[in-house]
């Protein structure tokens, strides 16, 4: 078990710490599939909006076993960090493209860290000796993918805090990695 040797309390914010990292994520899919229309009529796009779908669901969905294999040979946390790091800043970077292109290309460079995101969450998730009962556990990591389709409705609609742009990502990864700090 990766939390063998730690104190409850530390096993509380590693498990905090990994399911925040998992809202992150969670939270920028919600307000982007709420937003999409909106960014692709300001990006002159329609006739492509389903590539900026397409290209984050094939690259995530590609890298997620890749990931999990790669943790398993090198360990979790440079995977866990990187994850984040590269999902914040190709987050960024998608709110910074131009044009249609740069917007697809972007979305898959999110889609790999994304999904080395993911698979790294439940990999740990799944090792750490919580000691609770499994609907617990369950519940909690549900949470996270239940709460942002809200808060990224309010994010997105009509334009109220974030008008086009996917900046939720890099504000929540500031607060990831002092997260990931703490568990160090």
């Amino acid at each position: 078990m990766i939390t063998q040797g730690l104190s409850r309390n530390r096993i509380i914010l590693a498990t905090a710490g990994t399911m925040l990292a998992l809202l992150l994520a969670a939270l920028d899919q919600t307000i982007v599939g709420t937003a999409i229309p909106r960014i692709v009529a300001d990006l002159n796009g329609l006739d492509r909006l389903a590539w900026v779908t397409t290209a984050y669901l094939v690259t995530s969905t590609t890298m997620t076993p890749i990931a999990g294999k790669l943790g398993d040979l090198f360990g979790r946390k440079p995977f866990l960090l990187a994850g984040m790091v590269g999902f914040v800043a190709a987050s960024a970077l998608c709110g910074l493209s131009q044009d249609m292109t740069q917007l697809i290309v972007f979305r898959g460079v999110q889609g790999v860290f994304g999904g080395v995101l993911f698979a790294t969450v439940f990999t740990v998730i799944g090792e750490e000796d919580v000691r609770m009962d499994l609907g617990e556990l369950i519940g909690g990591l549900r949470s996270p993918g239940a709460d942002p389709g809200r808060v990224g409705q309010l994010e997105s609609d009509g334009g109220a805090l974030t008008p086009r742009r996917f900046h939720s990502g890099a504000e929540l990864g500031l607060s990831r990695g002092l997260e990931q700090q703490a568990r160090s």
